[in-house]
């Protein structure tokens, strides 16, 4: 630990890494300084500490210079009253220096008198002149320090109005949401160097050399989505005879299983996951998923957590969630997982995930015959006429100038589209009849009007 070190802590409030400095005259060497800066690390005088969001990088450093990191016993909301308490002082400080000058400019006008003008060559011209310099630069004056007060008292309630939309429920939740992004592309990372792996070790088993050349001079310089397929260079080095295609092999598997054994990608998983942790603590507990368990859910919940590809089928009684690549450490070991329902309900309900409520289901599409129907299109009520057209004659037509659309009652929808006869965006629209689809009864609805009679009731 180093001698001029108190503390070093992290708080989950903010995300933040702090080094505290003990309270001294002396000062840190200046190649351990360059490093504190370095790695991103701001001078905070008056808390006398350096600050930094984490990472892993800055953490492995303040490990090295305070010998461990310890939990923030000051809360975000605390820190922000003590700044807003320091913001208001100077506010203070700045409103009393406008009034001193303030008083100040009563005094010298009471002095030069009531409009009295400078008597030019009078004794009493060169005081007169300079008292009325003074009168202006104390008003000048004046009017800055009130503006500052001003400034320094919008500042401090900001700081706390900030320190309470931190804690904001909504952000909080639009903050989960960030974290299991980052927590995905984490994953994303892992998952590509894996299914590497497996390309090119599937690579070192063809037998024909010309279709292992082949493959290999492909793949070397490909990249995916996720990355590159190779190490830099390899394309190039290979197509030029520099490297063999076993050496491209050996390589390219070299790098990406020293990939998957870098301890940093790990270390930034582990930390997301104890951000996410705290974050849902903080929000509240999450309810337990009680509705019938499908496949669906299941893979939807994998997915969100960064599983490659999940599969999921039911097999005497477990659910069986399997990926290509292994899943996350957090969800299992391996390529898969089999649980019971109630074990998949008690997994989702500690990863914090809430199965979304199903969406409404569309109104049903009607086909049945009448005079003319109301329907919402474009935000506005219109009233159509029917015409009979064949399913053929319905899929001829331009697909801007035809679709679905609801009812005015809501219940259900209607085919409409532009007469087919006519051309251009002035054709008139029609409710569409399909004669060679199954017909339905007509609805109950007083926005049918029926062939020879009045609107249905």
């Amino acid at each position: 630990m180093h001698h001029l070190v108190e503390k070093a802590t992290y708080s989950p409030e903010d995300n933040k890494l702090r080094l505290y400095v003990i309270d001294s005259e002396e000062r840190f060497e200046q190649e351990v300084y360059e490093r504190i800066r370095q790695f991103g690390f701001q001078w905070a005088p008056i808390q006398r500490l350096f600050v930094a969001h984490w990472s892993v990088g800055r953490e492995d450093l303040l490990v090295e210079l305070a010998g461990q990191i310890v939990g923030d016993d000051i809360t975000m909301v605390e820190r922000a009253e003590a700044k807003a308490e320091r913001l208001l002082h100077l506010s203070d400080k700045r409103e009393n220096e406008a009034s001193a000058l303030q008083l100040a400019t009563s005094r010298l006008s009471s002095t030069l008198g009531s409009g009295q003008p400078i008597l030019v060559g009078h004794h009493s011209e060169r005081r007169m002149r300079k008292a009325q310099d003074q009168l202006e630069r104390n008003q000048e004056l004046a009017l800055e320090k009130a503006s500052q007060s001003e400034y320094w008292n919008y500042r401090a309630q900001g700081v706390v109005n900030h320190a309470n939309f931190k804690s904001d429920s909504g952000l909080r939740l639009r903050r989960i949401e960030t974290l299991l992004t980052d927590l995905r592309k984490e994953q994303r990372y892992l998952n590509h160097a894996y299914a590497m792996i497996q390309l090119w070790n599937k690579f070192a088993k063809i037998e024909d050399a010309d279709v292992k050349a082949a493959k290999v001079t492909y793949f070397s310089g490909a990249h995916f989505k996720e990355g590159r397929a190779s190490y830099d260079g390899a394309w190039r080095a290979l197509n030029d005879g520099n490297v063999s295609v076993e050496e491209v092999i050996e390589k390219s598997i070299a790098l990406f299983e020293r990939a998957l054994a870098d301890n940093t990608t790990k270390r930034r998983i582990i930390h997301l996951l104890n951000r996410l942790d705290y974050e849902r603590y903080m929000l509240g507990p999450v309810h337990r998923f009680e509705g019938k368990l499908t496949a669906t859910i299941i893979k939807t919940f994998a997915r969100k957590h960064g599983t490659d590809s999940p599969e999921c089928k039911k097999v005497d009684g477990q659910w069986t969630l399997s990926s290509s690549c292994p899943l996350p450490v957090h969800l299992g070991d391996g390529l898969s997982l089999s649980l019971t329902d109630d074990d998949w309900r008690d997994l989702m309900c500690e990863s914090g995930y809430s199965v979304p409520a199903p969406k409404p289901k569309a109104a049903p599409i009607l086909n049945f015959k009448a005079e003319s129907i109301r329907v919402k299109q474009w935000s506005s009520i219109h009233t159509y006429r029917q015409i009979e057209l064949t399913k053929a004659e319905y899929a001829n037509i331009y697909s801007d100038y035809r679709g679905c659309v609801y009812s005015e009652c809501g219940t259900f929808r209607v085919k409409v589209c532009r007469d087919p006869k006519a051309k251009g965006f002035s054709a008139e629209w029609f409710c569409v009849l399909l004669t060679d689809s199954k017909q339905h009864e007509v609805p109950e609805s007083n926005c049918v009007v029926v062939t020879g009679s009045q609107e249905v009731a």
